[in-house]
């Protein structure tokens, strides 16, 4: 931990945010995503949640989600995809662990919220596909991809991990088309529109080409 902290430190203190600062403001600071996990890449972000009174803050290379305090127990946020990932790879980088982690469970508004994110923004990219360039394309190809694994893990009530293991086990996977389609119907999406552009590409595409 002592090491992620001092690298963390000095990506913020890059992004001129300091990390004391911060501290002063969260009763909690989560490192999660590939960083936490120790799987990051060159174009993995610092992920952070904080837990304070504050408001959700975006610079490049850093993602960071306030939690106010007084959410920490709402039944949206403990059955919330982010919160089982936390739960599972989040690293405290200050503070400890308060009373929301036990309360955390993956239930069936879960994957209900899952499969209407996957519906909602098919739905947008079919709408704008004309416009798109073709990395654009692609890289809406690979987030219906990742998004459909998500799924898988959420349907079998497992923890979401990074996007580094999603990739990893879609490259070990054998009959590929087989469990791409029955992701398909899971999430309930079936059109021409992902059946003759969004299937071939996420099928083909290898991260990072």
């Amino acid at each position: 931990m002592v090491e992620n902290e001092t690298r963390l430190s000095a990506a913020l203190n890059r992004l001129g945010i300091s990390f004391g600062e911060l501290r002063k403001q969260c009763s909690e600071v989560i490192l999660f995503g590939s960083r936490a996990a120790g799987v990051e890449d060159n174009e993995s972000d610092w992920d952070l949640l904080c837990v304070g009174n504050s408001k959700f803050k975006r610079v490049r290379g850093l993602d960071i989600i306030w939690l106010p305090s007084e959410s920490v127990l709402s039944q949206r946020w403990v059955t919330s995809e982010i919160a089982s990932h936390i739960a599972e790879y989040g690293r405290w980088m200050s503070g400890r662990p308060s009373a929301w982690i036990n309360h955390v469970e993956i239930t069936p508004q879960t994957r209900i919220r899952k499969i209407r994110w996957i519906q909602t923004h098919v739905n947008s990219w079919a709408r704008f596909w004309s416009r798109c360039s073709p990395k654009l394309r692609d890289d809406y190809a690979l987030k219906l991809r990742y998004n459909l694994q998500r799924l898988e893990f959420l349907l079998d009530e497992r923890p979401t991990p990074p996007r580094q293991i999603l990739e990893g086990r879609f490259s070990a996977l054998e009959a590929k088309d087989e469990w791409f389609d029955s992701m398909l119907v899971s999430s309930g999406i079936s059109s021409q529109f992902v059946t003759e552009e969004l299937r071939p590409r996420a099928l083909r595409l290898v991260p990072g080409t």
